[in-house]
């Protein structure tokens, strides 16, 4: 058995043929555009919620200051307010779960179609390092807006 070149580049139990295929090239170059999609979506909307939650710390200081008046309809918008930013921090959460496991499917139908084996490489080596796959900070943010 001889070997070409191209073999020794070539990921153990990879196909042949598979890294010139242009069908797999553009495949996989539109499915990392839309991890880098999803990456940044995750990213903004992290920071618009840091954003919000220093922005309901900072009414909630103002209305436990003894100066202050309190009204009751102040405390119920906060309440609201604090309740509605929970939601959201969830469908955030669910989005990361949701995208991480369509990526995996994606991939999982990729190879039962074309019977390559790229789906345990791929969610290694680009969807296992985004955001959108661990994310500490909102569970945090979970956390603590649970405490408010």
């Amino acid at each position: 058995v001889t070997r070409d070149k191209d073999d020794e580049n070539k990921a153990p139990g990879s196909p042949r043929g598979m890294d010139k295929s242009p069908g797999e090239f553009t495949f996989f170059k539109l499915l990392h555009s839309e991890v880098v999609k999803a990456t940044q979506f995750f990213s903004k909307a992290g920071q618009e919620f840091s954003i919000r939650e220093e922005r309901i710390k900072e009414g909630m200081a103002i209305l436990q200051q003894p100066s202050s008046i309190l009204v009751h309809d102040r405390w119920s918008l906060l309440a609201r307010s604090i309740f509605r930013f929970y939601k959201e921090l969830l469908l955030l959460e669910t989005y990361a779960i949701m995208t991480y496991c369509a990526f995996s499917k994606i991939l999982k139908k990729h190879d039962k179609n074309t019977g390559y084996n790229t789906r345990v490489a791929f969610m290694a080596k680009v969807v296992n390092n985004t955001n959108f796959s661990s994310y500490p900070s909102l569970l945090e943010m979970i956390s603590r807006s649970e405490k408010l």
